[in-house]
């Protein structure tokens, strides 16, 4: 037996060659000291280089933010060195000293340019003297050369970019660690770069003081090594070799969670760990905690300054906690999108996915998930939810208008119809042909109305609708109105009055046009929904100091006019007020099918008003109690106005409306008439020739240009050409700009179903004299033709006979 065995009588198993716990102690020590002094080591080098990094950045940030305050145009001015100390010098080197007094720890702060004989200063924010009492004078004074510039100085001179040199190389003013960004003006042109630098041996200091730290660590870090060392000593090997083990797994495991979080950190969003408990304490919180919810990471770190759950906005963290906790018992993942409120009280949408982790006894240990910002879709979600309901909603607007105007459109039509084919009946009395005709003319004067309130608010929105302002009496025009409006009144039993209660100016400028259609719109709508009563029409002058002025916010810029129209009729339910002046609505859909209209009426008067300088409001309405509405225009000058008391009785209206009379003229001259329409061209061809008039029919274009150009060069010119614009083969634009081309100096009239105004100046614009929209008065034709008829006489003497040139060319 060995030596052991004779003294004890049995294997020592600490002695034995496969267990030597001294060994194991000191390989144990050893190992943990020297990974201790590995990681020191490790630490040591990331925390000096991140503090050489993290001071490099500081000083570029704030070179960087010196040359935003910097004035780039007034510094590349300053190239003397006779500007020291004027004030345009003051101006420009003031931030710097506001930088020097306001940020702790910098030396100094200046700008520098890069000429051809070397580098200089410009300015220094630094006062003069020598202030360190090293013997060197510490202000540099404009465009002084800087002797010893070291390579990132002329890198950042050179290239435009922020750069930062921490080599703290010696200079006359000692060692410096230094900042350099570039100084543009205002075209974007470098022209120079503003340095700032710091005492290196504060730099230096910081840098020892993390060295002595790390040696400082290594001291703990020993006493553990041997402290373990016993403890393995005194345990078997078996132990030993386990506690070995399970010491290389944690490191091993603490060297994944890092990598995990290191990746974590870099992502968007909130990656956590946290634990199921009543406060959801976290574990781990990434980077992105400081975007997402304006707390640092530390901040919720098991709820130091603040739990997740205080983050959730209170309506919804029952929500929450409900859907968390059923998740945990199912042992499913879980999805969740609520609020939160940040730490500037913003709030936002988030997104969170999540999942349980559970011990092999099913255990919950811990919540891991993400969260993410989706405040963005939300709103995105909302516009479009908000624009699909505008659209629905425009799109029940349109539909209504489009039934409306079918309905509007359809009933005059039976009666044209209707009374047109009674009309071919020969038997038919006298009396009922004479109805008839009254009818078709009467419905089909309301189809044109149809048409011009169409055509009305599509100039309106296209800002084409042109104003004529005039002096015209506001009281005649009220009065011209009541009179138009009468007969219709009367025939429901309704009474119609006109009161002027106050003064008010004899004459107003404005558009009395446009101003009597709007009188004419709302009286006719109070007329139309009244049944029984009177309607009013209250005439006001309101001056802009008069108490209760009609339009809040638009009675500032003069007096205006005040029209209150007031009924006794059926009145306007509160709810429906908002589509009131909407275009192609009317406050209820089934008021169209019991009292007709298109619910153009108010729109258009609302917009011209405001044309006028006033508006269109609801003053006061209730349901089976009437409704009072206010207009108010502009009365534009009142110096010299008199100021009247009218009395309705004793007023005439302004513009009376004349019975129609039999048109008795005969005139004499020859006419092109270029008509594609058959209907149209034996129409207006009966009018012509009618009144006495040799009249030419050409079916497109092309046959109206040779027939001019014929007549033309035989020495028989049309004294006038009626165009229409719209013709098959060739247009009348085209035609007419042809013949202006060849020279045809005749007078040449447009035609054209077109009526707005830019059509009028399309036609002016390819060589028409004039321009008339058709459905055809009979009146103002003929009146037409006199006119032009007229002209042509004067000056067919000054006509000169076409060059010789064929048609040919028109093909």
């Amino acid at each position: 037996m060995s030596r052991e065995e004779s003294a004890t009588g049995k294997v020592d198993t600490l002695e034995s060659p496969a267990v030597r716990p001294p060994r194991d102690a000191l390989i144990v020590a050893t190992a943990l000291f020297a990974t201790s002094c590995l990681s020191v080591a490790t630490l040591y080098q990331r925390a000096s280089a991140g503090y050489i990094h993290q001071t490099g950045e500081w000083l570029v940030r704030q070179a960087q933010a010196v040359a935003a305050l910097m004035d780039g145009d007034l510094h590349r001015t300053l190239v003397r060195p006779e500007q020291e100390n004027t004030p345009e010098y003051e101006r420009a080197v003031e931030p710097l000293r506001r930088v020097l007094r306001g940020v702790s720890g910098l030396r100094y702060a200046y700008t520098m340019i890069l000429r051809e004989d070397g580098v200089h200063f410009v300015l220094d924010g630094t006062p003069e003297g020598d202030a360190d009492g090293d013997g060197v004078e510490d202000h540099s004074f404009l465009m002084d050369r800087y002797e010893t510039p070291e390579p990132p100085l002329l890198l950042a001179l050179r290239s435009g970019k922020p750069i930062a040199d921490i080599t703290s190389a010696p200079d006359k003013w000692g060692a410096m660690v230094s900042g350099y960004a570039p100084l543009f003006d205002s075209e974007g042109r470098q022209v120079g770069i503003v340095g700032i630098d710091i005492d290196v041996r504060e730099y230096r200091r910081q840098l020892g003081a993390i060295r002595h730290a790390a040696l400082a660590a290594t001291l703990p870090a020993g006493l553990m090594s041997v402290l373990l060392g016993l403890v393995t000593y005194g345990l078997r090997a078996r132990t030993a070799r386990a506690e070995m083990e399970r010491s290389r797994m944690e490191r091993m495991y603490r060297e994944e969670q890092r990598a995990i979080n290191a990746l974590l950190s870099n992502l968007p969003g909130l990656a956590y760990r946290r634990r199921c408990d009543a406060n959801w304490t976290m574990l781990f919180v990434s980077e992105g905690c400081v975007e997402l919810t304006g707390y640092l990471p530390g901040d919720l770190l098991h709820n130091r300054r603040i739990s997740y759950e205080q983050l959730i906005h209170p309506e919804d963290r029952g929500m929450v906690r409900a859907k968390v906790e059923a998740a945990v018992r199912s042992k499913e993942p879980f999805r969740l999108t609520y609020r939160i409120i940040t730490a500037g009280g913003e709030e936002k949408w988030v997104w969170e996915q999540g999942r349980g982790v559970y011990a092999p006894t099913g255990e919950i240990l811990y919540l891991e998930g993400f969260i993410t910002d989706i405040t963005e879709r939300k709103r995105a979600e909302a516009a479009l939810r908000q624009a699909m309901r505008s659209a629905e909603a425009g799109s029940r607007a349109k539909t209504e208008f489009l039934a409306n105007m079918s309905h509007e459109v359809r009933t005059p039509m039976t009666a044209i119809l209707g009374y047109a084919e009674q009309l071919l009946d020969a038997n038919l009395p006298e009396q009922e042909r004479t109805q008839a005709i009254n009818t078709i003319r009467r419905n089909a004067v309301y189809l044109l109305e149809i048409l011009n309130d169409v055509l009305d608010l599509s100039k309106i929105e296209a800002g084409q609708l042109e104003l004529e302002h005039v002096a015209c009496s506001p009281a005649a025009v009220v009065l011209d109105v009541c009179t138009l409006l009468q007969h219709r009144a009367q025939e429901k039993g309704l009474g119609l009055r006109a009161e002027f209660p106050d003064p008010i100016p004899a004459t107003i400028y404005t558009d009395p046009t446009r101003l009597r259609q709007i009188l004419i719109n709302l009286v006719g709508n109070a007329i139309k929904f009244t049944d029984r009563g009177v309607v009013r029409v209250v005439t006001r002058f309101v001056r802009p100091t008069d108490a209760g002025s009609a339009v809040a916010g638009r009675d500032r810029g003069g007096p205006l006019m005040q029209f209150d129209v007031i009924d006794s009729g059926i009145g306007i339910p509160p709810d429906r007020l908002a589509r009131l002046f909407q275009p192609f609505s009317q406050a209820d859909s089934s008021t169209s099918r019991r009292f007709g209209g298109t619910g153009l009426g108010l729109a258009i008067s609302r917009r011209l008003a405001r044309k006028l300088g006033g508006d269109v409001e609801i003053v006061a309405t209730r349901p089976g109690a009437g409704t009072h509405i206010r207009v108010t225009v502009r009365s534009g000058p009142l110096q010299d106005v008199e100021m009247i008391q009218p009395k309705p009785e004793e007023l005439r209206p302004e513009s009376p409306v004349p019975a129609p009379q039999p048109i008795q003229v005969r005139f004499e001259g020859r006419l092109l008439l270029a008509e594609d329409g058959i209907d149209n061209q034996r129409l207006i061809a009966q009018i012509l020739k009618r009144a006495g008039l040799t009249v030419a029919v050409a079916a497109d274009g092309r046959a109206a240009f040779e027939q001019a150009i014929t007549a033309w060069r035989n020495g028989e010119p049309f004294d006038v050409i009626l165009m229409d614009m719209q013709m098959p083969e060739m247009d009348g634009y085209e035609a007419t700009r042809l013949l202006r081309r060849y020279g045809y100096p005749g007078i040449i009239v447009a035609l054209t179903a077109h009526a707005l105004t830019h059509d009028r100046e399309k036609c002016l614009a390819v060589g028409c004299n004039d321009y008339m929209s058709k459905p055809i008065e009979r009146a103002a034709l003929l009146e037409l033709v006199r006119r032009h008829l007229a002209a042509a006489r004067e000056a067919a003497p000054k006509k000169a006979q076409p060059a010789a040139a064929g048609t040919e060319n028109a093909q």
